[in-house]
């Protein structure tokens, strides 16, 4: 099934990611998968069974093919595949060397490396979680640096991609969790509602005042632009 975890700014949805990623240990009680503690799980296993894209993307001196591949041999179909998913193809084909064009001038001049935008960065996070193509997905604001016709199109493969996995998706704009099969909704640390949208909007409670407030101000730009 997919989730979504909804909340204003601090509300604590990042923390909550952190601590199911085990990038933070929980100050009381425990976080339990099929029962088990999961710092009882091994680190390795337990991080392949993952595949994540966050807010802030990593910059690493590589080329595209092996930042797409996690740095390990890749599969030029795979990668083929990840990066057409993920609307980097065009990009990709432009540059002088293709996938083999290397990420920031860290190792290359101008003419052999690319510097990529945030948007395009934030694209490359998410081809390498579709490349390694775990059964869990966590997607903490995985279109925070994409234009609103991109954030459209990642999001509609984001749901289909999800349709044979465990999603965690978190995302600011509600309007992007409304095919999920049951929604969270956060405040100041704390689960205040649940359910599916269209439960959550029937109830007019947090999530319906905040979904509503959202597409208010989303008409009312679109009317200004």
């Amino acid at each position: 099934k997919t989730y979504g975890l909804g909340g204003l700014n601090g509300s604590g949805k990042s923390t909550l990611v952190n601590l199911l990623l085990r990038l933070y240990e929980p100050d009381s009680g425990e976080i339990l998968l099929d029962g088990a503690d999961i710092r009882e799980y091994n680190i390795v296993s337990y991080y392949e069974a993952i595949s994540c894209v966050l807010q802030k993307t990593t910059h690493y001196a590589m080329t595209i093919k092996e930042y797409v591949a996690c740095g390990k041999t890749a599969d030029v179909r795979r990668v083929n595949d990840a990066i057409g998913q993920a609307g980097l193809a065009a990009w990709c084909d432009s540059l002088p060397h293709g996938q083999d064009t290397m990420l920031t001038r860290a190792f290359s001049d101008a003419g052999d490396s690319v510097d990529p935008s945030g948007g395009q960065w934030q694209k490359l996070s998410i081809a390498r979680a579709l490349y390694k193509n775990a059964p869990i997905l966590i997607l903490d604001e995985p279109s925070a640096s994409l234009d609103v016709d991109s954030e459209h199109e990642i999001f509609g493969y984001i749901t289909r991609l999800s349709e044979k996995k465990t999603a965690l998706l978190i995302s600011h704009r509600l309007s992007n969790m409304i095919d999920c099969d049951h929604i969270f909704v956060l405040h100041s640390g704390c689960m205040q509602e649940q359910g599916t949208h269209r439960s959550l909007m029937e109830r007019k409670g947090v999530y319906a005042d905040l979904f509503e407030s959202q597409a208010r101000n989303y008409r009312t730009q679109e009317a200004i632009s």
